[in-house]
């Protein structure tokens, strides 16, 4: 299976501080894809109907599915979405966005926040959404109602990321024992 490229938390913070000091519109895009776990389509897709400020809910149109998601807003959510529902010129609240110009501001505030990562892009911040609600705890059928998958299979691919971390946590605390295999 291949190994999901995910962000560490540090990682995440240092990207997000880097674009929020630079250009807010990536800033806000990287945040929610990270806080709602959204690919990037579903990202530059959000439309403004999609989210109720009255009812304090945003409504995701998952790709994968045709399913619909629906999320409470969180305070910084609500300011970023706000911020741009104020700017936006149409029906979207990034007009104008695509794939390219979001994978290159990744790119770009990755290797100013010094990340060094071959293949950084913007899946990656899906991906460190679920691998971050796993290792905090979250149980597995939560994530999958978070991401929106259909399949439970696409969430449990996770699991591996989170027993990778386990397992080097154990051979941390044997070097630190100083326990040798015999």
């Amino acid at each position: 299976m291949e190994l999901l490229a995910y962000l560490t938390r540090l990682e995440l913070i240092k990207i997000l501080k880097v674009a929020k000091s630079k250009n807010y519109k990536a800033y806000s895009v990287f945040y929610l894809a990270y806080i709602l776990g959204l690919r990037v389509s579903e990202v530059i897709g959000l439309k403004l109907d999609d989210v109720d400020f009255s009812e304090n809910t945003i409504t995701i149109r998952r790709l994968k599915g045709s399913k619909l998601t629906r999320n409470t807003l969180t305070n910084e959510m609500r300011i970023v979405l706000l911020y741009w529902k104020r700017y936006s010129k149409g029906t979207f609240f990034f007009d104008g966005l695509n794939r390219m110009w979001c994978d290159r501001r990744i790119k770009e505030y990755g290797s100013k926040a010094h990340i060094n990562r071959k293949k950084l892009h913007m899946h990656a911040l899906k991906h460190s959404c679920a691998v971050h609600m796993l290792m905090g705890g979250v149980d597995i059928r939560t994530i999958q109602k978070a991401l929106g998958h259909r399949n439970i299979n696409n969430t449990m691919r996770y699991l591996d990321v989170s027993n990778e971390k386990v397992d080097r946590i154990q051979s941390a605390l044997d070097e630190l024992l100083n326990v040798k295999a015999e």
